[in-house]
């Protein structure tokens, strides 16, 4: 039944986002660097090139459009931490050097960064394959890959769990909180 809402049709266009993602943020790398001068032809040739390399890859796609709502997510707390600071009297220089050269600040951003893009690979690649329905405890059904026999695809599926990656992530909440209101700067300052 079609409705207003159905975006079923959005999926044959799945390897166009990560073309144009790749795209703009290798163009934009380049043109930074400056690695082939003042030249944009070659930064667009070669962006181009590099984005066809990547969309080649069927599993290199999957983890993108894996990563890319959690970017938005971190994305937006990011703004909407700024725009809090800002609320309560911070200027544009202070966020400016604080998200320039403050060490600690930078490394927690590219640390979630890395935990995206790592935690989005192994989902990508441990979940590839056929996924078979077991019969559970109680008449639930559930994925074979949600079971995890014994040895390293247990170990996996129970690291990769919502629920003990939500304990994880409260935990770090806490320690970093812990941090801050003991009065110990963190390390890098």
């Amino acid at each position: 039944m079609a409705t207003v809402l159905d975006i079923g049709l959005l999926n044959y266009f799945y390897i166009i986002f990560p073309f144009l993602l790749i795209y703009a943020g290798t163009l934009g790398i380049l043109t930074w660097l400056k690695i082939f001068g003042e030249n944009r032809v070659i930064h667009n040739i070669l962006a181009i090139v590099i984005a066809f390399i990547f969309v080649l890859s069927d599993t290199l796609v999957k983890v993108i459009n894996m990563a890319v709502p959690w970017f938005v997510i971190m994305f937006a707390l990011l703004i909407f931490l700024v725009v809090a600071y800002k609320f309560l009297g911070a200027k544009d220089s202070d966020i400016a050097s604080v998200l320039t050269r403050d060490k600690t600040v930078v490394t927690w951003i590219l640390l979630i960064f890395i935990i995206i893009i790592i935690g989005s690979a192994a989902k990508v690649y441990f979940s590839e394959g056929t996924s078979k329905q077991v019969t559970g405890e109680g008449g639930i059904v559930v994925s074979e890959e949600e079971v995890g026999k014994t040895g390293v695809t247990a170990f996996w599926s129970t690291l990769f769990h919502p629920q003990v990656l939500a304990v994880v992530i409260i935990l770090l909440i806490a320690v970093f909180a812990i941090m801050m209101l003991s009065g110990n700067p963190p390390v890098g300052k």
